[in-house]
């Protein structure tokens, strides 16, 4: 498992009081406040963006997790309490649509052109 930051936690830091029903330790979502950046693109140059707020879990999604809630584990390096890889950008929409349902909160991603997310083939190549 993993904060925020990257640092790995280790097994006596996550109680089994914290432990849900999927195996998976229970997270929490932090609020990230709106700002801006600047990036640069090769074609016109500097850019600057800007984001609303959001939230983001404070651990990594784990193989056991977005296997419960997809019914597949496309992870090259295998392990139950391992950080799921090898999802595309798609993939992730639909994982976090479907983890809403799991939770009875309302689906946040749609992409405007793709009327049905779940049509996606869950392909990492994209």
């Amino acid at each position: 498992m993993s904060d925020n930051s990257g640092v790995f936690l280790k097994k006596s830091d996550v109680s089994k009081n914290n432990i849900n029903e999927m195996g998976v330790a229970q997270w929490k979502m932090i609020s990230i406040p709106s700002g801006s950046f600047s990036m640069e693109d090769s074609t016109s140059g500097v850019v600057f963006r800007s984001f609303s707020p959001y939230k983001i879990s404070n651990v990594l999604v784990t193989q056991q997790l977005y296997t419960h809630v997809m019914g597949l584990n496309p992870s090259q390096i295998k392990g139950a309490n391992r950080p799921v890889e090898s999802v595309s950008w798609f993939d992730a929409i639909i994982f976090c649509n479907r983890l809403s349902r799991v939770h009875k909160k309302t689906c946040c991603y749609k992409i405007a052109e793709i009327t049905n997310l779940e049509t996606i083939a869950l392909d990492s190549s994209l």
